[in-house]
């Protein structure tokens, strides 16, 4: 059996008071990833693998998608094969192995890409590794196994908002306001990489969790040798993430920390799509319009006992609203998804579209420098957004924010 051909192409808010002193109390110093936790390693010569899922949704057959990373033209991904192996049995089996460079590389030499392993139906493996073509049982090398995650088709429920890599950020208000502010719109899970980030902002994601909110910070050591992968591999986490979550979550968002996505007419993401799946059509992917909140303009005053909320202090943005894929963040039905990309989707599921949601009801504010045109405290072509401002309250009872003043 062959795997499929690819084409490339609420909660409302609560009390949230609680005992600093007991919870800070009794918060441990930061735990060591677990053992068996993903993250990149060396599988064959020159081939680094992050993860691993099986994947039953096609009728041609079920296989085992690796997520791997390497530097193109190199000579091993066309020889060598894959090894399952079932635990319930001991069996190891032998299969053909292909692969698919993965999109939005920026022609770098080190790519994220699909290893595909086909599988017998209904019979997931355990674990998966990579070895020569010419290789059998007698070499007695040893061998790297990389566990395989069964996608368990149990009800999904709750948005999950996915992160690309933490690089050397240092923000940790940015990140307090991006949970809180998501939080409001009906986010329940987030899920960032951890590339290198420092102390306080692993120290901040483990006050979080002990604060009973679902945030989970992922290693990704990416190796030395394919650290050039643009934008150290952001293309491979966003697959990735959505990947981990399919069975879990029924939508993932795909934003970054100076991304926040503001629905015009209503509150949450739920209201949002909900609107366009009563239309009865299987939509895989809500992909929104993207708008810039520049911060060289003057930024509104707050009195000084209310946060600098960058979502309520910068209300000025260019009135240009980027065309739609460029620049454009999106929420997916994971189970929908084949291919994912940093601004769409490049492949969904048969039967499943994409829906292009007009600027009229929702926008993404991108709160960055550098964007505007010459950078002026006072340009000529912006206008006044407060758009945002309806969440301030909320903002201003999170829990987050108050574990976030009691760390800082």
């Amino acid at each position: 059996m062959h795997p499929p051909t690819f084409t490339l192409f609420d909660r409302k808010t609560k009390d949230n008071t609680f005992n600093s002193r007991t919870f800070f109390d009794e918060v441990s110093d930061i735990d060591a990833f677990a053992e068996d936790q993903d993250d990149w390693r060396l599988i064959m010569d020159g081939i680094y693998t992050y993860s691993a899922y099986w994947d039953n949704r096609f009728h041609s057959g079920s296989f085992v998608r690796i997520i791997a990373g390497a530097k193109i033209g190199n000579a091993t991904l066309k020889n060598h094969k894959c090894l399952l192996l079932y635990d319930h049995s001991g069996l190891t089996v032998e299969v053909p192995a292909t692969y698919k460079t993965l999109i939005e590389h920026h022609f770098q030499k080190s790519r994220a890409m699909y290893i595909i392993c086909a599988t017998t139906p209904n019979q997931p493996p355990s674990k998966v590794t990579l070895v020569p073509l010419e290789w059998n049982s007698a070499w007695g090398l040893e061998l790297t196994w990389l566990k395989v995650h069964e996608l368990q088709w149990k009800e999904p429920s709750g948005i999950r908002v996915c992160v690309r890599p933490l690089f050397n950020y240092t923000d940790t208000f940015r990140i307090v306001e991006f949970i809180a502010y998501y939080e409001a719109l009906g986010v329940t899970q987030f899920t960032f990489y951890n590339h290198d980030s420092v102390e306080i902002v692993r120290k901040l994601i483990k006050y979080l969790q002990k604060g009973n909110y679902s945030v989970e910070l992922l290693p990704w050591n990416l190796p030395t040798a394919i650290t050039d992968m643009w934008s150290v591999g952001q293309i491979a986490s966003i697959n990735d993430c959505i990947y981990r979550h399919m069975s879990i979550n029924s939508y993932v968002t795909i934003v970054d920390l100076d991304e926040f996505i503001t629905p015009r007419h209503v509150m949450t993401m739920q209201e949002l799509m909900l609107v366009h799946e009563k239309r009865g059509r299987m939509i895989g992917s809500f992909v929104f319009r993207s708008c810039v909140f520049c911060l060289e303009y003057r930024q509104d005053i707050f009195p000084h006992y209310i946060p600098h909320f960058i979502t309520q202090t910068c209300v000025r943005r260019e009135n240009w609203i980027y065309p739609f894929l460029i620049r454009t963040k999106y929420t997916v039905k994971p189970s929908q998804v084949i291919t994912a990309g940093v601004h769409h989707v490049w492949e969904l599921m048969p039967g499943s579209e994409e829906r292009l949601v007009p600027a009229s009801q929702v926008l993404v504010h991108h709160y960055r420098s550098h964007l505007c045109p010459g950078n002026k405290k006072d340009g000529g072509k912006s206008e006044v957004d407060p758009m945002s401002r309806k969440y301030l309250n909320h903002l201003l009872r999170s829990k987050a924010v108050k574990i976030w003043k009691e760390l800082f």
